[in-house]
């Protein structure tokens, strides 16, 4: 899906929530991404070489340093629990 170059915070959360805040993870570094990564269940910003908005780390459960750590920890959640526990 590619969102027009307006508004894509909103349309990214539209997106979220068609497909239901419970049942996604979401990706992002940038500041359009921040009410994607705060809406679904799991929002990992990521930190790539290009930088990332504060407006997304502080949106985020999870702040991880690239895509590959980030595709890591959904296909093995138990990594999740030390950084995740109250």
């Amino acid at each position: 899906m590619i969102l027009p170059a307006e508004d894509q915070a909103q349309g990214k959360l539209a997106y979220v929530d068609n497909l239901g805040r419970d049942q996604v993870a979401a990706i992002g570094n940038g500041r359009n991404d921040r009410l994607m990564l705060e809406a679904a269940v799991l929002g990992i910003a990521l930190i790539p070489g290009e930088g990332a908005a504060f407006e997304a780390l502080s949106a985020a459960d999870v702040i991880m340093s690239d895509i590959q750590s980030a595709l890591d920890v959904l296909l093995f959640p138990k990594r999740l629990i030390a950084t995740l526990r109250s």
